[in-house]
């Protein structure tokens, strides 16, 4: 399962709160501080950031599903909704979707904009593994 579940359950009840203005700085802290502990891994943390209106980001899933099975528990794969977690698609630039990042104890080590195949995701995977 992706820890990407997590993460927009815990991000769509914070956009709950700011739709009726009891977001504070605090709570956009929490999201961040959220995302950090899970790309700041000893395993390769691949992210996809994605829209929900997004054609692109729809043929993703499928991709990354396979990728998941195929690799098990030797990478993690997150799944971030830019509309929802604004802090964190700001902090990243992230400026088209889907971009997808590959992150190694919290640094960015692999970035690219557009569907990529499972087999090209999981090569690149692997060399972080």
């Amino acid at each position: 399962m992706w820890h990407g579940l997590y993460l927009v359950k815990f991000i769509h009840k914070l956009q709950t709160f700011r739709r009726s203005g009891w977001l504070l700085h605090k709570q956009i802290f929490e999201i961040m501080a959220t995302f950090s502990e899970l790309i700041n891994s000893n395993k390769p943390v691949l992210v996809d950031f994605s829209a929900e209106w997004c054609g692109p980001c729809k043929m993703m899933k499928p991709i990354l599903e396979q990728v998941k099975a195929d690799l098990g528990d030797s990478a993690t794969i997150i799944k971030v909704d830019v509309d929802k977690n604004q802090s964190a698609a700001n902090a990243y630039k992230i400026q088209g979707v889907p971009t997808l990042i590959v992150f190694k104890h919290g640094k960015p080590m692999w970035r690219q904009s557009g569907v990529v195949q499972a087999d090209q995701l999981k090569s690149v995977i692997k060399k972080y593994i």
